[in-house]
């Protein structure tokens, strides 16, 4: 049985059972318990179940077992070792360790990433300029550059460590399109109760078919109606019930989000912030990135229930999903939708950018004009 790890005990075990394998078959029983004693656990501990232990235990055992393996390269072979054994224990590898330690991992794994690729071929560029170099490409993007972020502060507040940046939450930036809504939509939409909006807009899909055979069953459950988009994943070929629409074209949410029952998306920054303003229903079925952020704090604030990652969309989930999301206390829904309305983002980072940058507007196009020859 796994355990919830203690505050202190971040990472399981379960991570390191090739590495233990490792140690056990080219160095023998006796070394591996002997790093184990050192680190406080038990040889048994590494068999793949789930043992928390602390950071300092980790690395313990890691630096005695680069030790042992004696480069860097070998112990990058011992993780490697009876590979395909390991798989079961591998798979566990994310899932054994903690939230908090999991979003650390991510982030300082991406800001590796992103610096080797991109800040060689920059620190050439500001060396040739006579400007210093950036040893970190996070703190290039950041540091001493005025930022702009265009989402809801209640949605997205900011963290602590913001604030030695230069970073200010304007919210959201609308476009409202002057474009209609198709006349076929509108038809549709007039023809009965307000139908359920399905839309994942530029996510692909592993599996189009499968995918609209659980939106149609799902949000079509009790006799909803269904507008589906067909977006980049493809959804909605074949044979369906005169209770879906398809739709090929984009449409402005502007003019379509308040007109429907709830919208069913992927929880993108944008298709969020308009189903927010529309104070509709939504129920999120995040594919990547920043949108398991935004369905996971809209769950918070009582705007959606708990997210549908798109692995697990199935007819049953969705169906449910939809039933929470149309029974949470409307208050907050609206709430949300009257400072979204209220509000100008637009307006004001039209403000800041002539604040911050009128009075300097010739210099700025001086420098860049220096910087073309």
């Amino acid at each position: 049985m796994s355990q919830k790890p203690e505050a202190a005990a971040d990472y399981s075990l379960r991570i390191l059972w090739s590495l233990a394998r490792w140690i056990e078959d080219k160095k023998g029983a006796a070394e591996l318990a002997r790093i184990a004693a050192a680190a406080d656990v038990r040889p048994e501990d590494f068999d793949g179940s789930t043992r928390w232990v602390s950071h300092e235990q980790l690395e313990k055992i890691l630096a005695l077992s680069r030790e042992l393996a004696g480069s860097d390269d070998a112990l990058v072979a011992a993780f490697e070792h009876r590979f395909k054994e390991s798989f079961g224990p591998f798979r566990y590898m994310i899932w054994g360790v903690s939230q908090q330690k999991r979003n650390e991992l991510a982030v300082k794994m991406s800001e590796k990433v992103a610096t080797r690729l991109f800040m060689g071929p920059i620190n050439r560029e500001r060396e040739r300029r006579g400007l210093a170099a950036f040893e970190s490409f996070h703190r290039y993007l950041v540091e001493g550059v005025p930022y702009m972020l265009a989402c809801d502060p209640l949605l997205v507040p900011s963290p602590p460590d913001w604030d030695q940046f230069d970073i200010t939450t304007t919210g959201p930036w609308f476009y409202d399109d002057p474009a209609p809504l198709p006349s076929d939509v509108v038809a549709f939409i007039e023809a009965g109760a307000p139908p359920v909006y399905v839309g994942f807009g530029s996510m692909a899909s592993d599996d189009a078919a499968e995918a609209t055979r659980a939106i149609v069953a799902g949000a079509g459950a009790g006799g909803r109606r269904v507008l589906l988009s067909k977006g980049w994943a493809g959804l909605g070929d074949g044979s369906l019930p005169s209770s879906v629409m398809v739709v090929k074209d984009p449409m402005p949410h502007a003019k379509l989000f308040p007109r429907v029952a709830a919208v069913v998306h992927h929880g993108g920054a944008g298709t969020t912030a308009a189903a927010m303003r529309a104070g509709v229903a939504q129920v999120i079925v995040p594919h990547i990135v920043d949108q398991y952020y935004y369905a996971h704090r809209l769950e918070l604030l009582g705007l959606a229930p708990k997210a549908i990652p798109v692995t697990k969309l199935n007819a049953r989930r969705l169906a449910s999903a939809l039933d929470a999301a149309r029974e949470l206390p409307p208050r907050a829904r609206m709430q949300a939708a009257a400072r979204l309305r209220e509000g100008d983002g637009l307006l004001r980072a039209v403000e800041l950018i002539e604040t911050r940058i009128g009075p300097r507007a010739g210099q700025i196009q001086a420098d860049a004009a220096a910087a073309l020859t």
